[in-house]
């Protein structure tokens, strides 16, 4: 006969399954099939991700923003990141990633990404904001080049832009930590908490956009270009010109 031993440390059978649902939950998210999506989203998109550039750039309470631009390699730009909670909580947005050149000091075409988490737990409730996440090392991009998928937290080091000082690396403009995180949301200005968020490149939506198969090395080492991404790259190029000094650059 077999005796199943009760279990009396409650509190370790809930995280068990607590642990088990999260996973659960991931699996869910990240098996979802995306809706499809058309070439006027996608152009949509583009043109957001360029006004939040603007945006950003002009907004005077960003101070502490300006001084991790300089260190740009990368930038993804999620023009709208929705939280969304009851129980079952989710995060997500889509997103485009632009490079600078470290000879010419172009930015690349877009490449099309999604970034997205979930939770559970007791949570409720929900938001929009605008993110900017600043890749600050080769090697984060290097990561995302060879997977074309990232883990933050895991595959790179991500850190709640200025609220991530002295954390994950000591977090400081140019420093260890691979991207910092900024968002935006009703005209706040704040870090953005990313660890164990998932960031996937949509080849689908690349396809779909440049009407014929990219790599993401095609995109982001500048070899194929789109009349359509101009605004884009002038308005990252502006960008980065304005604050090259970083903060520096804001006050003058």
């Amino acid at each position: 006969m077999t005796i199943t031993a009760p279990c009396f440390r409650r509190t370790r059978c809930r995280a068990g399954l607590i642990a088990a649902l999260v996973s659960l939950a991931v699996s869910l998210v990240a098996a979802a099939p995306a809706h499809a999506i058309d070439d006027s989203e996608l152009e949509e998109l583009v043109e957001r991700a360029r006004f939040t550039l603007d945006v950003f750039n002009n907004d005077t309470k960003l101070e502490q923003f300006r001084a991790y631009v300089p260190y740009a390699h990368a930038m993804l730009i999620v023009p709208k990141y929705i939280k969304g909670a009851f129980w079952l909580g989710f995060a997500g947005g889509k997103g485009v990633l632009i490079r600078r050149s470290e000879t010419t000091g172009q930015w690349s075409s877009p490449a099309f990404y999604r970034l997205w988490s979930a939770s559970i737990g007791a949570q409720f409730g929900g938001s929009g904001s605008e993110m900017i996440l600043i890749f600050q090392t080769e090697e984060s991009l290097k990561a995302l080049e060879k997977a074309n998928s990232l883990k933050f937290g895991v595959d790179a080091a991500v850190a709640a832009g200025p609220m991530g000082y002295g954390v994950e690396g000591a977090t400081t403009p140019g420093g260890s930590t691979d991207i910092a995180a900024f968002q935006r949301a009703n005209g706040a200005f704040m870090g953005a908490s990313l660890s164990g968020s998932n960031l996937s490149l949509k080849d689908d939506w690349n396809y779909q956009y440049y009407g014929s198969p990219v790599s993401l090395d095609d995109l982001l080492s500048g070899r194929v270009h789109d009349p359509r991404t101009q605004g884009l790259r002038d308005a990252a190029a502006k960008f980065f010109a304005d604050n090259a000094r970083g903060g520096e650059a804001a006050a003058n």
